[in-house]
């Protein structure tokens, strides 16, 4: 009977942790792009029909004025006096196209991008992660997504200070009986050529969807990072599997 022998096995197990992390990772990323197209509309939304009702007008940076109506109703005969305002267009200095054009179309294009990346990811993703054993594709998409997250948080500061600004402005309306936050100035305020939306509680919302975009990134972040990691610790384990993983096998 001939002794027992020793043959040496690649990096099986190596080459397993990689694949099982890497689709983990691809279910991950198709989640997180579809929460990116699911919302996306909901940042953009608000401005673009504010500028379409508007001519083009810009919600952000805006100096507000109005016009106040008054009305009477005779309720149990008591004649009532009602106060509210409509957007005085004409005095009204808007701010600047650009601005709301770029943070509008920039997130129609994030949304376009995370619906191109999405089908690559569904149907390209074994061919991807097959690029330098997953880490090299794994590393662009990472500085991809990088991008991405700058992108959105620009976008996220850039409309949260204008808007903020056009709240600001509510303070020096003198016809105002008191000094009123956004949210009470919503109910007070007429935006009659905005049909079936409330502005302000659709700015606010899209406000907190940006801030949730950017978070969303940064996981796409992360989870690339974490394929990048496990690829590089993959190959050095292939490098040195033979000598650290053996297999027994006799031979009678």
């Amino acid at each position: 009977m001939e002794g027992p022998r020793t043959i040496l096995i690649g990096g099986k197990a190596a080459t397993q942790i990689r694949y099982h992390k890497s689709k983990k990772v691809k279910r991950m990323l198709i989640f997180l792009n579809l929460i990116t197209i699911a919302l996306t509309p909901v940042a953009y939304m608000p401005l673009a029909k504010i500028q379409v009702a508007y001519l083009d007008k810009c919600f952000l940076n805006t100096e507000i004025h109005v016009f106040e109506i008054t009305t009477g109703n005779n309720l149990s005969s008591v004649l009532v006096w009602q106060h509210y305002f409509r957007l005085n267009l004409e005095k009204s200095v808007w701010g600047s196209e650009q601005v709301c054009s770029y943070l509008t179309y920039g997130l129609v294009l994030m949304q376009i991008i995370s619906i191109i990346t999405l089908w690559h990811i569904i149907q390209l993703w074994a061919e991807m992660m097959s690029v330098g054993n997953g880490g090299a594709m794994a590393v662009l998409l990472s500085i991809f997504y990088i991008l991405t997250t700058a992108n959105f948080y620009y976008g996220y500061q850039t409309f949260t200070n204008g808007f903020k600004a056009t709240c600001d402005s509510i303070s020096k309306i003198d016809k105002l009986y008191y000094r009123m936050s956004c949210k009470e100035w919503r109910n007070e305020i007429e935006f009659t050529e905005v049909e079936g939306m409330d502005v302000i509680y659709y700015m606010y919302l899209a406000e907190n969807v940006q801030f949730l975009l950017i978070f969303v990134e940064a996981f796409k972040v992360l989870n690339c990072l974490s394929v990048s990691f496990v690829s590089h610790y993959s190959l050095s384990t292939d490098n040195i599997s033979a000598r650290k993983i053996k297999r027994t096998v006799i031979f009678h």
